[in-house]
Protein backbone atom coordinates (compact mmCIF):
# COMPACT_ATOMS: atom_id res chain seq x y z
CA UNK A 1 0.00 0.00 0.00
CA UNK A 2 1.57 3.36 -0.90
CA UNK A 3 2.16 5.37 2.06
CA UNK A 4 0.47 8.80 1.83
CA UNK A 5 2.61 12.25 0.86
CA UNK A 6 3.40 14.16 3.84
CA UNK A 7 1.04 16.93 4.42
CA UNK A 8 3.26 20.41 3.75
CA UNK A 9 3.46 22.18 7.43
CA UNK A 10 1.76 26.02 6.46
CA UNK A 11 2.56 27.68 9.57
CA UNK A 12 4.96 30.22 10.49
CA UNK A 13 5.18 30.13 13.85
CA UNK A 14 5.95 27.31 15.56
CA UNK A 15 7.30 25.98 18.94
CA UNK A 16 10.64 25.09 20.35
CA UNK A 17 9.32 20.78 19.84
CA UNK A 18 7.75 21.48 16.96
CA UNK A 19 10.66 23.55 15.28
CA UNK A 20 12.75 20.35 16.59
CA UNK A 21 11.00 17.90 15.17
CA UNK A 22 11.11 19.47 11.68
CA UNK A 23 14.42 19.34 12.07
CA UNK A 24 15.32 16.19 12.97
CA UNK A 25 12.25 15.09 10.27
CA UNK A 26 14.84 16.53 7.58
CA UNK A 27 17.52 15.00 9.42
CA UNK A 28 15.88 11.52 8.77
CA UNK A 29 15.72 12.48 5.58
CA UNK A 30 11.66 12.62 5.15
CA UNK A 31 9.90 15.22 3.39
CA UNK A 32 9.42 18.30 5.62
CA UNK A 33 12.69 20.25 6.14
CA UNK A 34 13.36 22.97 8.30
CA UNK A 35 13.55 25.63 5.58
CA UNK A 36 10.18 25.74 5.14
CA UNK A 37 10.01 27.04 8.61
CA UNK A 38 10.26 30.81 10.67
CA UNK A 39 11.44 30.96 13.71
CA UNK A 40 8.77 31.33 16.53
CA UNK A 41 7.30 35.11 16.57
CA UNK A 42 9.32 35.46 20.20
CA UNK A 43 12.18 36.10 18.33
CA UNK A 44 11.03 38.10 15.62
CA UNK A 45 12.50 41.76 16.54
CA UNK A 46 9.08 43.26 14.86
CA UNK A 47 7.52 41.57 17.76
CA UNK A 48 9.72 40.58 20.83
CA UNK A 49 11.24 44.48 20.79
CA UNK A 50 9.54 47.61 21.88
CA UNK A 51 9.31 50.40 19.47
CA UNK A 52 11.92 51.48 21.43
CA UNK A 53 14.26 49.11 21.36
CA UNK A 54 13.86 48.84 17.36
CA UNK A 55 14.39 52.29 16.96
CA UNK A 56 17.88 52.58 19.00
CA UNK A 57 19.32 49.14 17.05
CA UNK A 58 17.77 51.36 13.74
CA UNK A 59 19.62 53.83 14.60
CA UNK A 60 22.93 52.28 14.91
CA UNK A 61 22.45 50.23 11.67
CA UNK A 62 22.26 47.14 14.13
CA UNK A 63 18.56 46.03 13.31
CA UNK A 64 18.25 42.59 12.33
CA UNK A 65 16.75 42.21 8.69
CA UNK A 66 15.29 39.64 6.22
CA UNK A 67 19.08 37.89 5.93
CA UNK A 68 19.84 38.19 9.41
CA UNK A 69 16.59 36.30 10.22
CA UNK A 70 17.32 33.49 7.68
CA UNK A 71 20.70 33.17 8.76
CA UNK A 72 19.96 33.23 12.05
CA UNK A 73 17.14 30.35 11.01
CA UNK A 74 19.77 28.20 8.83
CA UNK A 75 22.37 28.48 11.66
CA UNK A 76 19.97 27.36 14.06
CA UNK A 77 19.06 24.21 11.81
CA UNK A 78 22.30 23.21 11.46
CA UNK A 79 23.47 23.58 15.45
CA UNK A 80 20.39 21.15 15.57
CA UNK A 81 21.93 18.63 12.76
CA UNK A 82 25.09 18.73 14.69
CA UNK A 83 23.28 17.26 18.09
CA UNK A 84 21.14 15.01 16.30
CA UNK A 85 24.58 13.36 14.07
CA UNK A 86 26.67 12.99 17.53
CA UNK A 87 23.67 11.86 19.59
CA UNK A 88 22.59 9.02 16.77
CA UNK A 89 26.51 8.02 17.18
CA UNK A 90 26.88 8.48 20.60
CA UNK A 91 26.87 5.67 22.64
CA UNK A 92 24.60 4.54 25.58
CA UNK A 93 25.43 4.24 29.28
CA UNK A 94 25.15 0.20 29.49
CA UNK A 95 27.77 0.42 26.11
CA UNK A 96 30.24 2.43 27.65
CA UNK A 97 29.87 1.09 30.79
CA UNK A 98 31.00 -2.80 28.88
CA UNK A 99 33.80 -1.48 27.25
CA UNK A 100 35.28 0.15 30.16
CA UNK A 101 34.20 -2.50 32.61
CA UNK A 102 32.72 0.09 34.82
CA UNK A 103 29.05 -0.28 36.48
CA UNK A 104 26.45 1.91 34.65
CA UNK A 105 25.95 3.93 38.07
CA UNK A 106 29.62 4.92 37.89
CA UNK A 107 29.33 6.20 34.18
CA UNK A 108 26.33 8.06 35.59
CA UNK A 109 28.13 9.54 38.15
CA UNK A 110 31.33 10.32 36.15
CA UNK A 111 28.43 12.16 33.83
CA UNK A 112 27.56 14.25 37.16
CA UNK A 113 30.79 15.07 38.12
CA UNK A 114 32.01 16.14 34.32
CA UNK A 115 34.98 13.75 33.79
CA UNK A 116 32.76 12.78 30.73
CA UNK A 117 30.42 14.41 28.53
CA UNK A 118 26.92 13.14 27.88
CA UNK A 119 23.66 14.89 25.50
CA UNK A 120 20.50 13.56 26.86
CA UNK A 121 17.13 13.83 24.81
CA UNK A 122 13.81 12.28 25.60
CA UNK A 123 15.09 11.04 28.77
CA UNK A 124 17.59 9.22 26.89
CA UNK A 125 21.15 9.78 27.98
CA UNK A 126 24.02 9.05 25.22
CA UNK A 127 27.94 9.43 25.54
CA UNK A 128 29.87 10.86 22.62
CA UNK A 129 31.98 8.58 20.65
CA UNK A 130 34.88 10.82 20.07
CA UNK A 131 35.53 10.00 23.94
CA UNK A 132 36.82 6.70 23.44
CA UNK A 133 38.92 4.68 20.98
CA UNK A 134 39.48 0.91 20.34
CA UNK A 135 36.86 0.45 23.41
CA UNK A 136 38.90 2.43 25.71
CA UNK A 137 38.60 5.94 27.63
CA UNK A 138 40.77 8.44 25.72
CA UNK A 139 43.97 9.18 28.45
CA UNK A 140 43.71 11.59 30.29
CA UNK A 141 40.35 12.69 29.16
CA UNK A 142 38.37 12.63 32.77
CA UNK A 143 40.78 15.46 34.12
CA UNK A 144 40.78 17.10 30.93
CA UNK A 145 36.97 17.69 30.95
CA UNK A 146 37.44 18.81 34.49
CA UNK A 147 39.49 21.23 34.04
CA UNK A 148 37.24 23.29 31.18
CA UNK A 149 34.93 26.02 32.32
CA UNK A 150 32.14 25.06 34.84
CA UNK A 151 28.81 24.48 33.16
CA UNK A 152 30.56 24.42 29.66
CA UNK A 153 28.32 23.01 26.76
CA UNK A 154 28.76 19.26 25.51
CA UNK A 155 29.01 20.11 22.22
CA UNK A 156 30.86 23.53 22.66
CA UNK A 157 33.61 21.04 24.94
CA UNK A 158 33.25 18.50 22.28
CA UNK A 159 34.03 20.86 19.39
CA UNK A 160 36.92 22.18 21.32
CA UNK A 161 38.37 18.33 22.08
CA UNK A 162 38.24 17.70 18.29
CA UNK A 163 39.68 20.92 16.79
CA UNK A 164 43.23 21.00 15.80
CA UNK A 165 45.14 24.03 17.68
CA UNK A 166 48.93 24.76 17.37
CA UNK A 167 49.48 25.10 21.11
CA UNK A 168 49.52 21.09 20.58
CA UNK A 169 51.36 21.08 17.09
CA UNK A 170 53.26 17.80 16.30
CA UNK A 171 56.89 17.83 15.37
CA UNK A 172 56.66 19.12 11.95
CA UNK A 173 54.44 22.19 13.57
CA UNK A 174 50.99 20.62 12.19
CA UNK A 175 48.41 21.54 14.82
CA UNK A 176 46.67 18.52 16.67
CA UNK A 177 43.52 18.29 18.34
CA UNK A 178 43.61 17.93 22.16
CA UNK A 179 41.98 14.16 21.34
CA UNK A 180 44.27 13.40 18.95
CA UNK A 181 47.58 14.72 21.30
CA UNK A 182 45.91 13.11 23.84
CA UNK A 183 46.10 9.44 21.54
CA UNK A 184 49.41 10.47 20.37
CA UNK A 185 50.96 11.11 23.56
CA UNK A 186 49.18 10.14 26.47
CA UNK A 187 50.51 13.14 28.41
CA UNK A 188 47.50 15.25 29.04
CA UNK A 189 49.08 18.18 31.42
CA UNK A 190 49.43 20.45 28.03
CA UNK A 191 45.95 19.82 27.39
CA UNK A 192 45.04 20.01 30.55
CA UNK A 193 46.98 23.84 30.82
CA UNK A 194 45.08 24.71 27.69
CA UNK A 195 41.17 23.83 29.27
CA UNK A 196 42.24 25.52 32.83
CA UNK A 197 43.41 28.90 30.67
CA UNK A 198 39.43 28.42 28.84
CA UNK A 199 38.23 28.01 32.18
CA UNK A 200 40.21 31.47 33.17
CA UNK A 201 38.83 33.38 30.16
CA UNK A 202 41.90 32.76 28.15
CA UNK A 203 41.76 32.82 24.02
CA UNK A 204 42.21 28.62 23.18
Amino acid sequence: MRKPAAKRVQVEDLSDEQYVQAALDAFLGKRSSPGQFRQQSTLDPARALSPEERDALDAVGMLPDARTAADAEAARTDALHVFFHVFESALTTAEVARQLGKNPSRIRQRVREGSLLALEANGEMRLPALQFHRKAEVPGLGKVLRALPPGIDTLEALSWFTAPTPDLADGDAKPRSPRDYLLQTGDAAPVIGIAEGLARGEAG
